[in-house]
């Protein structure tokens, strides 16, 4: 091994060489020199000792901590911008293993935690109860030995004077605990807990990795410790949150040994951002450009919402039409997720009065990616807008091309979703779609995982998101669950009952009637529909059947002409006035030709007038 070998190395991995007294000191990270190592570093201590004499070290060390453009093949920044983030970092360069662009859904991620001030959207947090301190400790040092393995885990965000945002893999990062000291106890005390922990009010600085962070706090009542755990969504997805824990539980269980391969997150940034740009907005350009107006159920359109006051509510499908879902998919030979896509699309139709809708899909990530990205953690997680047509085409026609639209979609899983909303024809700022529909496998907890988490219980696991309407269909395996997270002025019981009706009264067509038109299907509940139809329309009370309408009207102006006839958005027409008008609207027609019994089209909005003409 050669001088300089050694010198690199002690430079890339932030050992400290100094000389004191003719003797060499060094100063490591904990866990950097080994007995193989210390073994070299003995044999050739006169070397480095003469060459930190005559300052050779000090002047590779300087090289070593320059950052170069050179360095960095997947980003392009000038030797400004490098040392504006090396500045930027904690340890500066000696602590920067790795720079490079964000993905896809991490520029848009970032974005809206640049757009509010208080709480983050996309700050995910967990609380898990344990029986004992030594229980909750065992399990941080576990997180941290996780966090230690994973590139994307050590990862910062920085993009202050530069020209495009880039993520920094740190060498070293530790997760902040912060004690918290309770004032209330049991129940109390645990709300105490959960407001003082809230996304909602807290924020994490993405600029310093990692972007975690853990509150604890002890419960005198129980003795339990409480463990608050923030995760930004910048570093990683359901799965990659699911990885964690399947790799604690082998720490905990003394089975390092069977810890997977680590794969380097930079992996998957360089292959998505070797397909040209272009080859994405030719495809969603093709599917979106003759779309001009948004899809926005409710009239809802504000997509930068930051979670608050959400509306949140699961719903657990029947085991019934679980099972009619599963058999109808297999028989299709289709993922049942293309059953969902398309059932959601009929709630949407008939929420907007439209029967070409677009929406967004929340896309794994990981179908089109290297080998062993199932494994791999970061946030590989895209959303991208699909459009369905439900109208005159047919139950098991509109299933087919849904599946073939997601089929193609998945060559651009990695697409902008910027990018596929500029090739649409909706104009800016105007959102092209407000709702996501985000279908996930969602196992149930296996007995060995129990088991390598006894002395621990999941007291909370809470996500947000800046859209208006949000679903998540659960997919446990057997059963489904659904869970509506919507704005006030939505009822997310009621949407999951929307979503449930659509998605029965699809999987009954295609089985009995495939022909059958999607117009024709159902999303309203029964109960639902008879109070709209029946209920809300009970409204006859006896009247003189020796008169016209138009002649008791009359009369009542005759008798109360100040008395309100007619109430709309804020405005109120007395029997009187509207007599009066509606007189003024007959004469005008009488001018014109018109003669008993003959037609005139009436052409206006709902309103005041529309009575009036009427």
């Amino acid at each position: 091994m050669t001088l300089d070998s050694i010198i690199a190395f002690l430079r890339d991995n932030g050992v400290r060489a100094s000389v004191q007294d003719g003797e060499l000191v060094l100063k490591a990270p904990k866990g950097v020199l080994d007995a193989e190592w210390l073994s070299v570093l003995k044999a050739r201590k006169q070397e480095l000792i003469a060459a930190l004499e005559n300052d050779a070290l000090g002047e590779i060390r300087e090289a070593r901590q320059r950052i170069t453009p050179e360095m960095l093949p997947l980003v392009t920044l000038s030797q400004t911008e490098i040392d504006a983030v090396v500045a930027d970092v904690s340890r500066g360069a000696a602590n920067i293993q790795d720079i490079y662009p964000l993905a896809a859904l991490q520029e848009g991620i970032l974005f809206h935690h640049m757009l509010v001030e208080e709480g983050d959207p996309y700050l995910m947090r967990s609380i898990v109860a344990f029986d004992g301190r030594e229980r909750l400790d065992r399990f941080l040092v576990a997180w941290q030995a996780v966090v230690d393995r994973h590139d994307i885990l050590r990862t910062s965000f920085h993009w202050d004077g530069l020209s495009q945002p880039v993520q920094v893999v740190e060498r070293k990062a530790m997760l902040p605990v912060v004690e918290l000291t309770l004032a209330a106890e049991g129940a109390a005390g645990m709300d105490e807990f959960t407001s003082r922990t809230d996304p909602m009010r807290l924020r994490l600085d993405v600029r310093r990795a990692p972007l975690m962070a853990a509150y604890i706090a002890r419960d005198r009542a129980s003795g339990e410790w409480w463990l608050a755990l923030l995760n930004h969504h910048l570093i990683g997805d359901h799965v990659t949150l699911e990885l964690i824990l399947g790799e604690i539980r082998l720490i905990l269980a003394g089975r390092n040994d069977a810890l997977p391969a680590v794969s380097p997150f930079r992996e998957f940034v360089a292959q998505v951002r070797a397909i040209p740009e272009s080859e994405h907005e030719a495809f969603f350009r093709a599917q979106l450009g003759d779309v001009t107006e948004p899809t926005a159920p409710f009239g809802v359109l504000d997509v930068h919402g930051d979670g608050r006051t959400l509306d949140d509510v699961i719903l657990p499908l029947p085991a019934a039409l679980s099972s009619k879902v599963r058999a109808s998919a297999r028989r299709l030979g289709m993922s049942p997720a293309v059953l969902f896509h398309v059932a959601w699309a009929l709630v949407l139709a008939r929420s907007t009065g439209r029967e070409d809708v677009v929406f967004g899909t929340v896309l794994s990530g990981r179908l089109q990616s290297s080998a062993g990205a199932d494994r791999m953690m970061g946030m590989f997680i895209n959303t991208l807008p699909v459009r369905v047509g439900v109208g005159d085409v047919g139950a098991l026609a509109a299933v087919q091309a849904m599946y073939r639209t997601m089929t193609d979609l998945l060559a651009h899983e990695q697409a902008s979703l910027a990018l596929a909303q500029r090739a649409s024809g909706v104009a800016p700022p105007l959102p092209l779609f407000t709702t996501l529909l985000n279908y996930r496998h969602s196992p149930l907890q296996s007995a060995s995982a129990a088991a390598a988490f006894a002395g621990m219980r999941l007291v909370a696991s809470e996500e947000r998101t800046n859209y208006p309407l949000m679903v998540n269909v659960d997919d446990h395996g057997e059963a489904f669950s659904i869970n509506t997270k919507c704005v006030p002025g939505m009822s997310a019981e009621r949407i999951n009952a929307y979503f449930a009706t659509a998605l029965e009264s699809l999987v009954d067509a295609l089985t009995a009637e495939p022909g059958r038109r999607t117009r024709e299907l159902t999303v309203m509940p029964a109960a639902e529909l008879k109070a709209v139809l029946e209920e809300f329309n009970a409204t006859s009370v006896p009247y003189p059947r020796d008169a016209l309408l138009h002649e008791l009207f009359e009369a009542e102006a005759a008798r109360s002409p100040a008395a309100p006839a007619l109430v709309y958005e804020g405005e109120t027409g007395s029997y009187g006035e509207l007599n009066a008008r509606a007189n003024q609207v007959a004469h005008r027609l009488q001018a014109m030709g018109a003669e008993p019994d003959a037609r005139v089209v009436v052409c206006l909005e709902r309103s005041v007038e529309l009575i009036v003409a009427e």
